[in-house]
């Protein structure tokens, strides 16, 4: 009996330990203000290139660098200048959580559960590394079910965005002073 006891206590304690690659993240500091490439890191010849305005929805690939900074209301920033020399920031509301920030673009759940039912779910998590590498993780989730029919997709990638330099905010924000 105490085998079998010890066999089903030994699996239960190996998977409460620490995984290694929740415990690098840190929560972006509301204070942060730091510039970072637009295109993401290449980690492989397989894995893509994202530009992190497009991860954002914004579109503007012909940007180089953008700075990521934080409101006095935990809003996320992003400020950036294209190669026309058009300067632009917007705004995206999300939350902090224990070790990210996260923003929601989608998050819709409709139907009854039996009969019928949509996911329509996307979001973005962001996080620094100690290393100063900004990770973008997008997660999107789009699925349903009629009469006990299913379908759907989902998907998580992580992006990493190489650090340029520490960006003084006064130099973004001219309106504020």
């Amino acid at each position: 009996m105490k085998s079998i006891v010890t066999f089903l206590i030994i699996p239960l304690l190996a998977s409460c330990a620490a995984n290694p690659e929740n415990t690098r993240r840190s929560v972006p500091n509301p204070q942060m203000a730091m510039t970072f490439e637009n295109s993401s890191i290449k980690k492989d010849s397989a894995s893509t290139v994202e530009t992190l305005t497009s991860l954002f929805k914004l579109g503007d690939s012909a940007v180089e660098k953008v700075t990521v900074h934080f409101d006095d209301r935990g809003q996320l920033h992003l400020d950036f200048e294209d190669t026309y020399g058009r300067r632009s920031n917007y705004g995206f509301g999300g939350k902090f959580r224990k070790k990210h920030y996260e923003y929601s673009i989608r998050n819709s759940h409709k139907g009854i559960p039996p009969f019928y039912w949509i996911t329509d779910v996307e979001r973005l998590r962001v996080w620094v590394e100690p290393d100063g590498t900004l990770i973008v993780e997008r997660y999107f989730n789009r699925s349903g079910m009629i009469l006990l029919m299913a379908g759907g997709a989902s998907d998580k990638k992580c992006y990493r965005f190489k650090s340029v330099a520490n960006a003084n905010r006064s130099n973004l924000n001219p309106s504020k002073s």
